[in-house]
Parts: C-alpha cells; structure tokens; sequence
C-alpha cells in the first residue's frame, strides 16, 4: 500500500508540475504576445514613418525639381527674350547708322573728307556703332564704310592721307573679312573679296581672317594680328603696297600669299605659316621670323642684279623651316640664321653682313653672287651644296660641313677654317687669300680644284691644274674712227695678255676680203685660234711706220670667244701715238667691258594677231630666235602654247603674252616664224611680235609682219618658215639706274670744295651736267682719298662711251687731284671705269678745270 502511495503521490507530482509549467508557458505566452504586438506595432509604426518621410521627401524633391525647371525655362525664356531684344537693337543700330552713313554720303559726297565736322560725326558714330554690334555686323558695318571709300587710304594730287573714318584702337577681332577657313585651295580670282585701299593701322585684328582677299594699297601698321588668317590672300595691281610696320602677327597663316611691295618691317612673325609665300620687293627690316615656317617660298628683287637690295637687316631667322625656298637680291646686314633648317634653298645676289649662321643647315642649295663677310658661322652644314661667284670676308669657320659641295668663282678673303669637314668638294675657278686653310686636307679631300689658287702676301700658288694647250676660236672685230677723210692701209699686229699666257704677236688679215683695211668708219673682222690662256687681261695694237697714211684713229675692239661664252670690249676713241719707249705706234688696251654670255634669261614675247580670218584649230606656232651672240637653236625653236593672257591663243584681233627660257642671246636681229601640224592648209593673220628680255626690263624688240603665216604641211608641200628681221629697237620711257663713284687721288692736298658735276655720253646722246652733290658715303664729298658714289636714274640711255667731268673752280682749294670714276649699271652687272690721275687745276700747264675721259680698263 505504501508502494502505491508512494507511486500515487509521484503521480500527482508529475501531473502537479506539468500543470506549473503549462501555467508558466501561459503566463510567458500572456506576457510576450503584447510585448511582440507592441514591438511589432513600434517598429511598423517606424517603418510606416519612414516610408511616409520618404514619400514627403521625394514630394518635396519632385515639387522643387518642378519649381527649378519653371525657373530655368523662366530665365531660358528671358534670355532668349534679352537675346532676340538685343539682337533687334543690334539690328537698329546697324539700320540707323547705314541710314545715318546715307544721309551723310548725300549732303557732302565727295567733300566729306574737307568737313572736319561731318568727320567728327562720322567717327563718332562709327566707333559707337561698332562697340555695340556682333562679329557679323560689325562686318556689314566694316564692308559698308569701305565700299563708302570712309576707312580707306585717302589718293590726293600730291600725297596719300589717312581714310576719313579712323579705326584706330578698335576691336575687330574674330572679324571674317574674306572666304572660310573651310576653302584651302587658291580660287578664281572673280571670288576673291576685294579690300583695297583699306586704312586699319593700330586696329585689334586677333583672329580676324582676311583669307581670299585682294588687299591693294593696304594699310595695317602697328596692327594686333595674332593668330590672323590671310591665306590666299593676294595683290592684283602691279605697283600695289602694302604696309605692316611694327604689326603684331604671331602665329599669323601667310600661306600662299602673292604680295608684291610690301613693308614687315620691325613686325613679329614669330610661329607663323609662311609656306608657299611669294613677296617681290618686299622689306623685312627688324623683323622676327624665329620657328616661322618658310618652305617653297619666294622672296625677290624684280632685277635679279640689283644693287638696291631689299631690306632683311636685323631680321631673326632661328629656328626657322626654309626648304626649298628662293631669295634674289636681298640685304642680310646683322641677320640671325643660327639654328635654321633649310635644305635646297637659293640665294641669289645678296648680302650677309655681321650675320650669325651658327648651327645652321643649308645642305643641296644654290648661292649664287653673293658675299659673306664678317658673319660667325659655327657648325654649319653647307654639304652637297653649290656656290657660284661668292665671296667670304673676314670670316672664323669652325666645323663646317663643306661635303660634296661645288664651288666656282669663290673668292675667300682672311678667313681662318677650322676643323673642316671638306670630303670630295670641288673648287674650280676659286682664289685663297690671306686665309689661314690645311692645303694638305684641302688636297687629300678635293676632287677638282682646277684652276683655284691660293694666295698669302705676295706668293700665289696654283691648286689646281691650268690647261693652256688647248686651241679656241677667237672672233675679233675692230671698229676704225671716221675722223680724217683718207684711209689707212698700214699692218696692224694684235697680241693678246691672257690669265697665264700670252698669244704671239699676229698680223690681222681680214676674212671679209676687204684689200684695204681699217678704212674711216668702218669694222673689220679676223677670226684666229688662239691656245686657251684664261681671262683677257688685256691687248696690245701696234702697226709699222711704213707710209705717209701712218695716223690711226681707233675707236674700239671687241674679242668674243664663244667655246667660253665671253665677250670683251676694249675702248679707245684716240689716235694711235708713237711710243717714247719703242719709237712704235702701239697702245695697250685694258678691257672697259666683260660679258659673261653663258647665262639663261626668260624673254617674254607677246603676240599681236589681225583683225582677220585665218587661224585653224590644231595649228601650232613655232618661234626661232636669232641674237647676236647666238640663235635659240633648232632644238630650241619654242612652241608657243600656255598663253598668260589667253585660255584660247591667236584668235582675231588678240594679244596673247608667253615666256620662254633662252641662254643670253644679246641684240636680237631676225625670228623664224612657222606654223606646225596643222590639219591641211592653214594661214594665221599676224601683226607683229615684240620680245623684251626680263632681266633688262625696258628693253623691246618688235618684229613687224603684217601678213598671212602659212602652215609648212599645206596642199603644195612644205612651207619653209617665215624670216622676219627687226624693225624696231627701243627702250621704253623707264628710269635707268647707275652707281657713279668718283675716288680723289689719296696724295696730299688731292681734295677740293668745288662744285663737281660730270657728263655722260652714250653713241647717240648725253645726260647734260649732272651735279654731284649728296654722296652716300661722305656728308664733306671729294677730299682726299674718297671714295664718293653718287646714284642716279637716266631715261632711255645705253653705254657710256665717255665723260666729262670737271669743276667750278669756286671755294677755298679748288685744285682738285681726280683718281679716276667708276659707272655700273647693276640691272646688267655692267661697270666701265674712266682712269685719269692728273690735277683739275688752272695752276698747271693744261690750264684744264674739266677733262673728257674714255673707258680704259674694267
């Protein structure tokens, strides 16, 4: 029974606790559910907040993002509503002012610029116009006061003025005055915009653009031009100038630009594209020029031997680009070429002075007549490059590149080279003096120096091998005076003084089988093969005493060898007198004139058809020309094709223009005119031809026909080409210029303070006294030991044959001890040179205060 108490009683123990712990879970159950429901309801409660905040936010966002966007359609609106409301003022403003530019131009028309009233109004109004328009109306504007002649240079009878509109200090940048930049290829010239005559000095141009446009007599001097774009932009009147003084035009685009007369002086070109750039007669005088960009440009003289150089002083060259570019006739004095690369350019005829070439490249180019003196040359690459006639003074030549370079007619005078470089050069014709060279490296690295020599002090030696057993034509042609009425049947002996030998003494028998010889007036000619002894030094004339008719009067002699294309003259103009020495008549002759025939020169031959019918289609003209030094050459007769005036050449009543390239031919006296592979018979009505040569500019030869020029190809066979002979040698009214240099002897007391004046003669006629007043080397002219040049212009004048010079005897030391003058002509490199060494004085003997002169000697 206890056992089963006990077992009851464990019982009710189990079921005790199973009730506590249920009791418990219910009272947990009781507690946590609220709590859960509470922590549910907090954090729905949070989250419903959150959301809630969220959407406010985003409300908030939405309605600020609304009242954003009507603001800035707001402002949007405004300013398109500002912008079209300034665009309309903008518009007023140009209406009113070309209605006031109306108004104006109709009350005083031609006299507004003598209004200094309506001037002041009108650039009043202007430069207010301007500051309150756009870039494109203020090129409206601009275009409107030009077409007006309101900002353009003012042409009076006596000078040139300022445009009545003054510009100066306005802002014109971004202006596009020509065609897009977009165009990049030269176009037909009726699509050029034309700016002539336009006045902007000191105007604000940045990147303005004057691309195709025409800018005859143009003005921007003192202009800010930086980064101006004047592509294709050209001259089209030939004596057009145009002035950039002291402009501003870094980073300028001068691409293809055809200038002619032009002034850069002092502007900066720094960074600018001058490529293709074409400038004739134009000064670059203390101009900056570095890292500019001058491939394949021209820059030239019109007389290719001019003496009046153009202007490139003190111009900075560094770090330039010059391939293939050309320079004819120009003035370096102080240029800076140091670290300039250039390759395959030409320089011609000019000068470098004082200029520094230090680090710089001119390998494969030509120089040709010009001089090199004082200039500090410093690693330069001259390699594979040709001189020709070049003189180099004074000069310090450390590591020079001189590989594979030619070098005929050089003249080095005081020059110290210094570690040379000199592999396979060639030297002929070349003198050395006073120069401090190896001539043993000279030698080992030489391939020809034929000819060249090298002279120190007194001694010369010859480098180079001189050929004076090979046998040449000589023609001599002498010229008796027509002073006495009898004539002179006496031998006459010639010896000719050459380079390195001498001729022997030979009697001249005339080949035009004339028995009596040298008779008044009249030229007789020889022809003698001669051993070829170099340069003619000079003659020696002398004839025997063997009858009454002894006396002589000689006016000239000319020597022409043509295998060397040299032509000497030697003057006389004197009786032929009996020396005290020899007790024989002779004289010695110096050449007064030396022609260097071997030269090319463009003849430009125009062509004047009738006023007839007569030219058939597929006919080609053919012209031969005939000099007296030479004819063209049947290999040469030229085809006249490529009219410069003409698409269509030789059509009724026209003149067609063409230039063809010739070796010199000197005084032209005949053409061949034919014409060739015309399709059955065909006649051609010509006029006339006229043939200048270009490099003697006013010189013309007419041939006039008048007739029908049959094709050689017609129904009866072939036509042989029409001869026509000259008919007209002139020289057009154009200004001549000659060098005069007068040189007083250097002995004591030679000067004088008399007034100087010379006459020139040429064979038809004289200049008159010339007074000799303002040298261009002395302010004090004519004392002892000057040299005095004097520079003149003569109309229409050929070669002095004679002078007279004398003096007025005025002034405290009148005497005056004349050396000898000197006249050149440097459009033909041309100089004869009239010796006298005696006193003007009425003190002496001769009682002679002037004195006729003849050329002796060159």
């Amino acid at each position: 029974m206890e056992r089963n108490a006990c077992s009851s009683t464990n019982k009710d123990s189990r079921k005790n606790n199973r009730r506590i712990w249920f009791d418990w879970i219910q009272l947990i159950a009781a507690i946590l559910v609220p709590i859960v429901i509470a922590v549910y309801t907090v954090v729905d409660n949070k989250s419903n907040e959150s959301i809630a905040n969220a959407n406010r936010r985003s409300d908030l966002q939405i309605a600020e993002d609304q009242r954003l966007n009507e603001i800035q359609l707001g402002e949007q609106s405004r300013k398109e509503d500002r912008a079209l409301n300034i665009d309309q003022q903008e518009e007023n403003i140009l209406l009113q002012y070309q209605t006031f530019l109306s108004r104006l131009i109709i009350e005083h028309g031609n006299y507004l610029e003598k209004s200094s009233e309506a001037k002041i109004v009108a650039q009043f109004m202007t430069l207010t116009a301007l500051d309150q328009l756009n870039v494109n109306r203020k090129r409206i504007l601009l275009r409107s006061l030009h077409h007006a002649n309101l900002i353009n240079f003012l042409k009076t009878e006596k000078s040139f003025n300022a445009s009545i509109v003054n510009l100066e200090q306005a802002d014109l940048s971004h202006i596009q005055f020509g065609l897009s930049s977009n165009r990049i290829d030269k176009l037909p010239m009726y699509r050029y915009i034309d700016w002539n005559y336009v006045w902007l000095p000191r105007t604000i141009l940045v990147n303005a653009s004057f691309r195709h446009t025409i800018l005859d007599h143009t003005t921007f001097t003192e202009s800010v031009m930086d980064s101006i774009d004047m592509g294709f932009a050209t001259h089209t009147i030939h004596q057009s100038r145009t002035n950039f003084v002291g402009a501003s035009l870094i980073k300028a685009n001068m691409s293809n630009v055809r200038f002619r007369l032009t002034d850069f002086s002092f502007t900066n070109l720094l960074l600018s594209q001058m490529d293709n750039f074409e400038c004739i007669e134009c000064n670059f005088s203390h101009s900056i020029l570095a890292k500019v960009n001058l491939n394949y440009s021209i820059i030239s003289h019109t007389f290719y031997l001019s003496k009046d150089r153009l202007l490139f002083d003190y111009t900075n060259f560094s770090h330039a680009l010059i391939h293939s570019a050309s320079f004819k006739a120009i003035n370096f004095t102080k240029s800076d070429w140091s670290n300039v690369q250039a390759s395959q350019i030409g320089i011609y005829n000019s000068i470098f002075t004082n200029a520094i070439m230090d680090k710089s490249s001119l390998i494969k180019s030509t120089i040709q007549d010009s001089v090199f003196e004082d200039v500090n040359f410093y690693e330069t690459d001259f390699s594979y490059a040709k001189f020709y006639n070049v003189t180099f003074i004074n000069l310090n030549m450390y590591v020079i590149n001189m590989s594979f370079i030619s070098c005929e007619y050089c003249f080095f005078i005081n020059v110290n080279f210094e570690d040379m470089i000199w592999t396979h050069i060639s030297l002929r014709y070349s003198k050395f003096r006073d120069c401090s060279i190896d001539t043993n490296e000279l030698f080992e690295n030489s391939i020809d120096i034929f000819e060249s020599k090298l002279i120190n002090g007194t001694n010369e030696y010859n480098l180079g091998k001189i050929d004076s057993f090979h046998r040449i034509l000589y023609i001599i042609r002498i010229k008796t005076g027509n002073r006495i009425p009898i004539e002179t049947h006496m031998n006459v002996y010639l010896t000719i003084f050459g380079q390195v030998n001498q001729t022997r003494e030979t009697e001249l028998k005339s080949n035009d089988y004339q028995l009596n010889r040298f008779q008044n007036g009249h030229i007789n000619n020889f022809t003698y093969l001669f051993n070829n002894f170099g340069q003619i030094k000079s003659i020696m004339i002398r004839y025997y005493e063997n009858t009454q008719k002894t006396k002589w009067f000689l006016d000239w002699i000319e020597v022409d060898i043509p295998i060397r294309d040299e032509f000497y003259k030697f003057t006389c103009f004197c009786w032929i007198e009996k020396s005290e020495v020899t007790n024989q008549y002779q004289i010695e002759l110096k050449p007064s004139e030396i022609i260097q025939k071997n030269i090319f020169v463009t003849y430009e031959v125009t062509v004047y058809t009738g006023d007839a019918r007569g030219v058939t289609v597929g006919a080609h003209v053919h012209l031969k020309i005939y000099g007296e030094y030479r004819d063209s050459g049947e290999s040469n007769t030229y085809r006249l094709h490529e009219s410069k005036t003409n698409s269509n050449s030789f059509q009724r009543n026209q003149k067609d223009i063409f230039h063809i390239n010739s070796l010199y031919l000197g005084k032209l006296d005949k053409i061949d005119v034919s014409l060739l592979d015309g399709v059955g018979s065909s006649s051609w009505f010509l006029l006339r031809i006229e043939i200048r040569d270009t490099r003697i500019n006013n010189t013309y030869f007419e041939f006039d026909f008048q007739d029908n020029i049959r094709n050689r190809n017609g129904l009866h066979g072939e036509h042989p080409p029409y001869e026509i002979l000259l008919s007209k040698y002139y020289i057009i009214n154009d200004l001549t210029f000659f060098q005069i240099s007068v040189i007083t002897s250097d002995s004591f007391r030679s000067g004088t303070d008399a007034n100087v004046y010379i006459i020139i003669f040429d064979s038809f006629k004289n200049t008159g006294k010339i007074s000799l007043k303002n040298s261009k080397t002395y302010k004090n002219p004519f004392e002892t030991g000057h040299r005095d040049e004097f520079h003149i212009e003569l109309t229409e004048f050929d070669s002095p044959i004679k002078i007279k010079i004398g003096h007025d005897n005025s002034g405290f030391g009148a005497d005056w001890s004349l050396d000898r003058v000197e006249i050149e002509r440097p459009s033909l490199n041309q100089k004869w040179i009239f010796p006298y060494g005696k006193e003007l004085t009425q003190l002496n003997e001769e009682n002679q205060i002037e004195i006729e002169l003849y050329p002796k000697t060159n």
